[in-house]
């Protein structure tokens, strides 16, 4: 019985020593691995600490633990349905608390579709003390970083990161963005328009447009003049007309410039400029006797057409007629020898003159001849 006993043992130690001997020892483990850069060291799984959570966290698929966590950071963190305004993007992050990473890659696709538009592996550089702040949390520690420029279409997409790992199942999570490099469409009119010198406000109707669907219109005077989007942002194009009202105009020429941008107050970005004109109160000053004009008043606007009539009064006869200094008096139509008739428009404040001198015997005319007493 003793010996059946002792047999038993015997038997039990060698199983023991032959389960321990199969396990292979942390240190030994496979230091490279296939889909990385050659002369990459691996490491073994660094003790303690639990995984940091996947980004991120609302990911359009459920997260999983992974034998090697995928965290990425700025500057293209991949927001959620965020829209990204160039088709170059750089990608950089970590892999921390790595164990046996076979391979990291990122997929690229139609969203909702198969289409692949890009795949990329990233060179991972291994950084035995790698310290950033993610999330809140903070970790020290050895990481795998990498960052890749990756070029995509316009349109709608997904990123698809990828770790797979020997010791866990390959998992993934897909994120949803877009990429719109095509400016708006900006179509501004009247480019041209004159006001009267009483009014301060001009109206203008912009046409705008956008392959992706979403755009938003400003002044260079940093008002928002409105939003338009489509049914189905990054699906379906959107165009509208908006009427843009330009107050506080001042006299003379306005310049205008409007800017269209395909996002929330970024994007890509389609301006035109237009001019609003309007017009000067000008000064009639007039000095002379028998002269009246039409229209009457002081204060003209400018580009009124006045019209002037001169009467001559009796024994007298023109000198001279002048408008801001210069001698017009050639340009003067005659009715008769006492009327005259003469127009301008308003381009400026005006001063017209008109100077007599006294008639002498040859310059009498009927009606004019100087009585006996």
């Amino acid at each position: 019985m003793r010996k059946k006993y002792a047999i038993l043992v015997i038997t039990l130690l060698l199983l023991v020593v032959l389960i321990v001997g199969s396990i292979p020892v942390l240190g030994s483990m496979p230091t490279s691995k296939p889909g990385v850069d050659p002369g990459v060291t691996f490491p073994t799984r660094p003790p303690g600490g639990g995984l940091l959570p996947i980004d991120p966290p609302n990911a359009p698929l459920p997260t999983y633990e992974l034998g090697a966590n995928l965290i990425l950071i700025p500057p293209a963190v991949l927001p959620l349905l965020d829209t990204f305004y160039t088709s170059k993007l750089t990608i950089s992050g970590y892999i921390v608390n790595p164990r046996d990473v076979d391979s990291f890659y990122l997929d690229f696709f139609r969203f909702g579709t198969f289409e692949s538009v890009g795949h990329y592996e990233p060179s991972l550089r291994y950084v035995a003390n790698q310290r950033f702040t993610h999330d809140g949390k903070t970790y020290e520690g050895p990481a795998y970083v990498f960052s890749v420029t990756v070029d995509l279409p316009e349109g709608y997409l997904e990123v698809r990161p990828v770790v797979t790992s020997s010791d866990a199942p390959s998992r993934e999570w897909r994120r949803a963005f877009f990429v719109d490099v095509t400016p708006p469409t900006l179509q501004v009119t009247p480019e041209y328009q004159v006001i009267g010198a009483a009014e301060t406000t001009a109206t203008v109707e912009a046409k705008v447009g956008d392959s992706m669907g979403l755009i938003e219109l400003r002044d260079s005077r940093g008002n928002f003049l409105g939003r338009r989007r489509s049914a189905a942002y990054g699906r379906l194009p959107v165009e509208d007309t908006i009427s843009a009202r330009v107050t506080g105009l001042k006299p003379g020429l306005n310049a205008v410039t409007y800017l269209a941008q395909d996002g929330e107050n970024t994007g890509n970005v389609t301006s035109q400029t237009v001019q609003i004109y309007r017009k000067h109160w000008f000064t009639l000053n007039v000095i002379g006797d028998g002269v009246t004009f039409d229209p009457s008043g002081p204060v003209l606007e400018e580009g009124t057409e006045v019209n002037f009539k001169i009467t001559v009064p009796k024994r007298l006869r023109i000198a001279k007629v002048t408008v801001n200094g210069e001698d017009v008096t050639s340009q003067l139509t005659k009715r008769n020898a006492f009327t005259f008739y003469y127009s301008l428009t308003m381009d400026s404040d005006v001063d017209f003159v008109v100077e007599y001198m006294p008639l002498d015997n040859r310059d009498r005319v009927p009606g004019q001849e100087k009585k006996k007493p």
